[in-house]
């Protein structure tokens, strides 16, 4: 019996000779890859040195933990979480002057109240607590301790009665620090986070007077003295650098003034170095 290979048998015939073909190039493919994928994993596992020595990579991964006396905490600034801007005897700050002056120096906010610290700080504290802080990194705001900015320690060296000290906003950190330990969370202090009293910049400029060294120095005298006893870990300045140039130099924070080099009066090197 003749067999006639008719159009269609020809061409089942023709697709299984491709298949076998394009099967033995996927086969070397595959060789290939592995191959290239060990290579890989020998160069990744040993690295040779130039010297020709080899250093041998660990084959487990291996992990960190915090040291165990590695302090959790939180951090905060007065300006930003206290409100009760005109509370308890505080004199106004130059961020309350540069916040108000114009909607597009704090994106239309101001911290006449933001999250009221000043009259939630128990509740504040308890939060605290709860999460398992052991630390809390706060502010004292100048001008609620020293309204003015200035104190006079002629007058009531006992320190009961010194001229120029706000007692309402004594006991308001007195108060809050207590509450903190009883908690057995750490107070850490910092004197100076951005909020100037603005009486010191219409005074003589702020820090870009060299009257600002003494003042300073009287306003950390009156916290030491009032909270030292029980208060031992302290930041004198927060982020000079950012004081000098986005206050003094791009206007971007209070007190708001360009620099001298693009037309304007502030002089950030001056305010770096009395920083």
């Amino acid at each position: 019996m003749q067999i006639v290979e008719t159009e269609t048998t020809s061409l089942l015939r023709d697709d299984s000779h491709l298949r076998k073909k394009e099967e033995r190039r996927c086969t070397r493919c595959l060789r290939a890859a592995a191959l290239v994928g060990a290579i890989i994993i020998i160069a990744t596992v040993t690295i040779c040195r130039g010297n020709g020595s080899r250093i041998q990579l660990p084959s487990k991964t291996t992990t960190q933990a915090f040291p165990s006396d590695f302090i959790w905490g939180a951090a905060t600034s007065s300006y930003q979480i206290e409100g009760g801007a005109t509370d308890g005897g505080r004199g106004p700050s130059i961020w309350d002057t540069f916040c108000q002056e114009s909607k597009e120096n704090c994106n239309g906010d101001l911290g006449d109240i933001t999250d009221d610290h000043y009259h939630h700080w128990r509740e504040d504290v308890q939060l605290m607590k709860s999460l398992g802080l052991k630390a809390y990194r706060f502010s004292i705001s100048w001008s609620r301790v020293l309204p003015t900015g200035m104190v006079n320690f002629k007058i009531g060296d006992d320190g009961t009665d010194i001229e120029g000290v706000n007692y309402e906003g004594v006991e308001f950190y007195s108060k809050l620090i207590n509450e903190l330990l009883e908690a057995n969370i750490i107070p850490f202090v910092t004197l100076y986070h951005w909020d100037l009293p603005q009486c010191l910049q219409d005074k003589y400029g702020g820090w870009e007077d060299r009257a600002i060294i003494n003042d300073f120095a009287a306003y950390a005298r009156i916290c030491f003295h009032f909270f030292g006893d029980r208060v031992k870990h302290w930041i004198t300045i927060n982020e000079g650098w950012t004081v000098a140039i986005h206050g003094y130099e791009e206007a971007s924070n209070a007190p708001g003034l360009l620099g001298l080099d693009v037309g304007g009066t502030g002089d950030p090197y001056l305010v770096g170095h009395h920083l």
